[in-house]
Formats: C-alpha cells, sequence, structure tokens
C-alpha cells in the first residue's frame, strides 16, 4: 500500500506550476510594456529640455551679439567671441531640428504601439493564457485518472 502511494505522488504532476510560469511571464511582459509607454512619454520631457536649452542659448548669443558680460566670454579675445557665437548658433540649430525630431519620434512611438505592438501583446497573452489553461486541465486530468 505504502509502495503504491509513493508511486502515485512520483506520477501526479502539479497543475498550478504552468498558472505560475503564466503569471510569471505576464508580469515581465506587462512592466516590459509600461516601460515601453513611459519611454513615448519620456519625449515631451526631453523636447521641453531642448527647448530650455535652445532659450538658453539664444540669451546668451544675444548678450554676445550685444556686447554684454558673459561667464563664459569673460576671458575670450572678439575673435574667440564670435567663433563662440558661431558654435552658439550652431547649436541652437542643432535644438531646433532636435525638437522637430522628438516630435516625429513619439508620433512613430504612438503609431507602433497602437498597431504592432499592443495588438500583438493582446494575442500573444491570449496564446499563451490558452496554453497555460491546456497544461493545468491536462495535469489535472492525468492526475485524476491514476
Amino acid at each position: 500500500m505504502k509502495s503504491k502511494l509513493d508511486e502515485l505522488a512520483k506520477e501526479m504532476q502539479n497543475p498550478f506550476k504552468h498558472i505560475r510560469d503564466w503569471i510569471k511571464g505576464e508580469m515581465m511582459n506587462l512592466d516590459s510594456l509600461i516601460h515601453a509607454i513611459s519611454e513615448m512619454e519620456c519625449c515631451t520631457n526631453r523636447k521641453q529640455q531642448a527647448i530650455k536649452k535652445m532659450a538658453d542659448l539664444r540669451d546668451t548669443n544675444q548678450k554676445l551679439a550685444a556686447g554684454k558680460f558673459t561667464i563664459k566670454g569673460m576671458f575670450k579675445s572678439k575673435e574667440n567671441k564670435s567663433k563662440y557665437q558661431a558654435e552658439i548658433l550652431d547649436k541652437i540649430a542643432q535644438k531646433e531640428r532636435d525638437i522637430d525630431n522628438w516630435d516625429s519620434i513619439k508620433k512613430i512611438l504612438i503609431v507602433h504601439l497602437a498597431t504592432e505592438a499592443i495588438p500583438e501583446f493582446k494575442t500573444a497573452k491570449i496564446r499563451k493564457y490558452i496554453t497555460a489553461m491546456q497544461g493545468f486541465s491536462k495535469d489535472e486530468l492525468n492526475n485524476a485518472n491514476q
């Protein structure tokens, strides 16, 4: 009798392992989706930082053009100040492109998440749920038949 019970215990499967694995996978996938959405939302913050930096650069450029005092221009000659002013103008132009690019990146991410990532996420979740439930049911039936 004891040997039969030991054999039965060895043959039985824990059906809840399928559910446990499915839940762990769901938690990791939800974390990655949340991270992707938060990165999309960070585009707005990065754009605001670029706008602020561009305003600072324009302010510095106006001071240099007017011959006003700036800390970075304090020890520079007129020639170096003009080079520095040209560098600032290049940085301003780059920041303007960056601002447009952040808008484009955010739009692309929104479209990608809405049309590709989230629908694929939903179908993958349904498939994994069905697989987990089938494994659970199979183990339960095997345990019941023993």
